[in-house]
């Protein structure tokens, strides 16, 4: 199944290392074939999109790699839904087993992949687990003991998310509660994390300059790095690329994701790209509150400079959560766009950070 933001995240990928190239642009128009809701047209090294709505009784099921159709209200991309979530039939399920939810593994039941075991669940050694609680042991490694969604594997032990301050030594940025970590001497500590250079006094994304490279500042102690790393491509009219907000810039995010997740602690399978933001049916406003806080760590460039149609028809879920609204059951969330939006958005995080991280060693 080809889903539209992964293929939007194989662009980017490519994109890495090299000279920052053109950005698809998104359009709002009229089609000539009414049972599409968007086309895809490319022209030397550009790419337009341009969307339609479909009627009332039906949905877009997009696909960034050719011409997207109008399906049936309540079309759901086939296995994109993970254990708990709501769904239609079978095929809607990463498990392929639909009871009004997508139904997992339960424990010590055979599994093959974490995403295979309902929620608190994992799979380890071939037999869906229990997932470690606070203060349990945990390991950093493939085929290791894992903490519970909410939780962070820290120095062997699974400690509360974003529960570690800076100076303190952290094996990841996830238990920091500044949600970034670097080596310093001979450990990894948490610190704050780098700040966008040049962003003026609104904290937001800035376009990308010319040379396609996005400059951050990081600071430990006495001393400042330099960083860098490569414009994202926005969704927007004019092609716009971004440079995205170092973690040292939403450090209020960071703390209505950590809160929300230290409050509720949500029982969530391992293998969700969103980590901790699973309880779709029992979602409430702190839930979107969480939600847009991690949206925008992770990409809040996506939601920049949207022109109507994109608002509508791929980003509703972020906007409907903006206006503390219900968000309509008809979303992207319900292609199964969402979860690869996640997921691919997830991964430019982490090559992002792998960027920084590996050029900001400290000696002490």
């Amino acid at each position: 199944q080809n889903h539209p933001k992964k293929m939007k995240a194989l662009l980017l990928l490519a994109l890495i290392g090299v000279a920052f190239c053109a950005c698809p642009k998104y359009a709002c128009g009229t089609l000539e074939d009414e049972k599409k809701c968007s086309k895809r047209e490319v022209q030397d090294t550009e790419t337009t999109y341009t969307f339609q709505a479909c009627p009332n009784d039906e949905v877009c099921a997009i696909d960034f790699q050719a011409d997207s159709l109008c399906k049936k209200a309540g079309y759901i991309a086939p296995g994109s839904k993970y254990p708990g979530e709501t769904c239609n039939d079978n095929a809607d399920c990463k498990t392929n087993k639909c009871e009004d939810v997508c139904i997992g593994k339960n424990e010590e039941e055979e599994c093959s992949s974490d995403v295979m075991c309902n929620a608190d669940l994992y799979c380890l050694g071939g037999k869906c687990t229990k997932q470690a609680l606070e203060g349990e042991a945990c390991e950093l490694k493939m085929n290791g003991k894992k903490c519970a969604s909410y939780l962070a594997c820290n120095e062997g032990i699974c400690v509360a998310a974003g529960s570690i301050e800076n100076g303190e030594k952290a094996d990841v940025p996830f238990a920091c509660k500044s949600f970034y970590a670097t080596k310093i001497g001979e450990e990894k500590q948490c610190v704050e994390g780098p700040k966008l250079k040049n962003k003026g006094a609104i904290n937001e994304s800035i376009p990308c300059p010319e040379n396609g490279i996005c400059e951050y500042e990081l600071t430990v102690g006495d001393e400042t790095k330099s960083l860098t790393t490569t414009c994202q491509c926005g969704m927007t009219e004019e092609g716009e690329g971004f440079c995205p907000l170092g973690m040292g810039d939403l450090a209020d995010d960071i703390e209505t994701y950590f809160s929300y997740l230290s409050e509720k602690k949500p029982s969530c399978p391992l293998g969700i790209p969103n980590r901790g933001l699973c309880q779709i049916a029992d979602a409430d406003k702190d839930y979107w509150k969480a939600y847009i806080a991690r949206e925008n760590m992770t990409h809040g460039y996506d939601y920049q400079n949207n022109p109507d149609c994109v608002k509508e028809m791929i980003n509703s879920e972020y906007f409907d959560a903006l206006n503390q609204t219900e968000p309509s059951t008809t979303t992207a969330k319900d292609f199964g766009v969402f979860h690869s939006a996640s997921s691919f958005l997830s991964l430019v995080a982490i090559l992002l950070a792998i960027v920084m991280q590996n050029s900001s060693s400290f000696q002490q």
